[in-house]
């Protein structure tokens, strides 16, 4: 709109500006503005800013399953479901007990009518209920392997086989 203009910046709380320490995470603005956070289920979007966290600057970390379970407050067969999708998203690479936060894709396309605030979408989040997925779904883009050969349930799900999205990188 015509002469709206964004507010001035300033700090509300000078003597407790964030600083790194000895640790460092991120979350990149493009997982919201390019409509990360509107595609993927409300257990999804707590588990990969989760893993965001706990990641270190490769993105890398080793969280096995009852521990993020019991930290989310979410059963594991949840976490196993909300792991399945953001493989299948390319955003995240499993291969148990290792989890590697992959860098953003080009952006989904949106959907019209779709949230457009960060509140919208966190208000979205919060008032939908669980998806319900069925088992065996929730495969990466890049999983090709065929029973029986060499890994077990829920392992080895990642587009960085390689083939797909990791690639080159």
């Amino acid at each position: 709109m015509p002469g709206l203009r964004a507010p001035e910046k300033r700090l509300l709380c000078p003597g407790r500006v964030r600083r790194i320490r000895d640790g460092f995470s991120w979350v990149d603005r493009r997982f919201v503005r390019d409509g990360w956070a509107e595609r993927l289920s409300r257990e999804e979007v707590l588990l990969y800013f989760f893993l965001v966290a706990v990641a270190d600057k490769d993105g890398l970390s080793y969280w096995g399953d009852a521990r993020v379970g019991g930290t989310l407050k979410l059963p594991i067969p949840e976490i196993e479901r909300a792991r399945e999708g953001l493989v299948r998203q390319g955003l995240l690479a499993y291969e148990r007990p290792l989890y590697q936060v992959l860098d953003l894709a080009p952006p989904p396309p949106r959907r019209e009518g779709g949230p457009r605030s960060l509140a919208e979408i966190l208000r979205q989040i919060a008032s939908s209920p669980p998806e319900g997925r069925g088992p065996g779904e929730g495969r990466g883009p890049c999983e090709g392997r065929g029973p029986g050969e060499g890994r077990g349930p829920g392992e080895g799900r990642g587009p960085c086989e390689g083939r797909g999205p990791c690639e080159g990188r």
